[in-house]
């Protein structure tokens, strides 16, 4: 209950800081203006990349009799669990209702889940380091965006190539019981990020993983730049990314759910004070990139959970995501 608290504390000082000096009629005329094919093109857009996440879940799984489409469903059912309940409970809600829609153990669907969240953090590392060379930033948020990117590369390589050093500490982190119940999360978290890359590294289907994990950042990419125009904004394909760069760790800061405020927040910081975009149209542009990257998933997902046999109460069974 406390981190709803805290969560729907930061959405709602993130919203007064979006939506300051607020001149309604100057926020109506830029939504009322926009070019709606654009802006539906990219809500198709946003479903298409569910799609391809579907299809990256296949390879994880390495099933090939796993239904591509039923897989689709479950994610459309998890993204709506995302918005509307809190603490990401969506994950748990996807990875139990694909369980009664294929042969899949929970288990297995919750490990895999966790290996697409490894494969998003690497796509987003990659991101960072090419929109961070190629912006100019300050000289310290350069030094520590690198010094973070570098971290985690190398933890991942020496993973991927050298694995006899993590097993060693993995067997010791799976002996080892600690009395404070944050330390506890922070072994288990520590283990299962060991064990998800481990996963991948024997995982046959590396190459197609690849593939789509940079496919769905080049989709997201696409969907900002069709957005961005359709209200009238012509960025740099740079400015581009570094709008993409900083709505998604938007996503990583607690907030209410459908990370509303937060994601508001940097959209409105990033255009208004970094790019030098008018407030008004910075917070239609918020507006927008936050709706089309919610409302699909919202409806479809609420579509699709009303088909599945999946009930909110379920979610307990789905509680190790």
């Amino acid at each position: 209950m406390i981190k709803l608290i805290f969560g729907i504390g930061i959405s709602v000082i993130g919203l007064l800081f979006a939506f300051r000096q607020l001149d309604v009629s100057a926020l109506l005329t830029y939504l009322t203006a926009v070019n709606l094919p654009l802006v539906s093109s990219a809500s198709l857009l946003m479903i298409y990349s569910v799609w391809v996440r579907a299809q990256r879940w296949k390879l994880l799984l390495n099933r090939p009799a796993v239904r591509t489409h039923r897989l689709f469903a479950s994610a459309m059912v998890g993204y709506f669990g995302n918005s509307v309940l809190p603490f990401r409970l969506g994950e748990a809600l996807r990875a139990y209702d694909i369980t009664t829609k294929e042969s899949v153990q929970l288990d297995e669907s919750v490990s895999t889940i966790i290996l697409e969240r490894i494969l998003d953090l690497v796509g987003f590392i990659l991101v960072i380091a090419l929109f961070t060379a190629l912006y100019p930033f300050s000289m310290a948020m350069n030094r520590s965006a690198w010094l973070v990117i570098g971290l985690i590369l190398i933890v991942f390589v020496f993973v991927v190539w050298i694995p006899g050093p993590f097993l060693r500490v993995q067997r010791l982190l799976k002996r080892w019981e600690s009395p404070h119940p944050w330390l506890q999360r922070i072994n288990t978290f520590v283990q299962g990020l060991i064990d998800g890359l481990l996963t991948l590294r024997n995982n046959p289907n590396r190459l197609g993983l690849s593939f789509h994990t940079v496919y769905l950042w080049g989709i997201y990419y696409g969907s900002l730049w069709l957005i961005t125009r359709g209200v009238g904004i012509h960025l740099s394909w740079v400015q581009i990314g570094v709008l993409l760069m900083s709505t998604t760790f938007s996503i990583m800061i607690p907030a209410a759910p459908g990370y509303v405020g937060t994601y508001h927040a940097v959209a409105v910081l990033v255009l208004n004070s970094m790019f030098s975009i008018p407030l008004s149209q910075s917070q239609a542009v918020a507006i927008l990139l936050h709706a089309i990257g919610t409302l699909p998933y919202v409806v479809l997902g609420a579509m699709y959970f009303i088909q599945s046999s999946v009930r909110i109460s379920d979610l307990n069974r789905g509680s190790g995501v």
